[in-house]
């Protein structure tokens, strides 16, 4: 299961309807997955520090 999904899965089982979101370099890629991919809705979303490069991990 993808980090999105489980996002996704998590913002449903705590039942948040549009939650404001702050997400932090992996974590940017993951809500930003989770919203495209999964249909996750946002009131807002602040990426801080977004993977940019290829060489994630490094």
């Amino acid at each position: 299961m993808s980090a999105s999904t489980l996002l996704a899965a998590l913002l449903s089982h705590w039942r948040l309807d549009k939650p404001d979101v702050v997400a932090h370099d992996l974590g940017e890629s993951t809500a930003f997955s989770a919203a495209l991919l999964n249909r996750c809705e946002y009131r807002s979303l602040l990426l801080s520090d977004p993977v940019a490069l290829t060489a994630w991990g490094s």
